[in-house]
């Protein structure tokens, strides 16, 4: 399946990538691999000597894999990203973080 990758590298981070088998590798994609790549089909059956289907034991349908939104604001995730990395360079740290959240709800803005 196609993934969509919003804004570059400003939620990069966030996202994360896939490998090249289509599995998460880091960020949301890692966590929610599973849950955006659904699951092959599976077929399990009986063959005799010379390799002929002779029974159908069981069938499983694939399952299509999820869409997944994210509560990210792409004004906040741009400004928290070009704060941090100003801050992480006026006081030459090695890395630095923000987390954005609204405070009524919980939902994460920025990060």
């Amino acid at each position: 399946s196609r993934r969509y990758y919003p804004a570059g590298e400003v939620s990069a981070h966030l996202v994360g990538v896939t490998g090249i088998d289509g599995h998460g590798l880091e960020g949301v994609e890692r966590s929610y691999d599973e849950w955006l790549t659904g699951a092959a089909g599976k077929k399990t059956i009986r063959k005799d000597r010379y390799g002929r289907v002779v029974e159908n034991i069981a069938w499983q349908d694939k399952q299509e894999g999820k869409s997944l939104q994210l509560t990210i604001d792409q004004r906040l995730q741009a400004i928290a990203y070009r704060a941090i990395k100003q801050a992480v360079a006026d006081h030459r740290a090695t890395s630095g973080s923000v987390v954005m959240l609204d405070v009524k709800t919980g939902a994460v803005l920025a990060m």
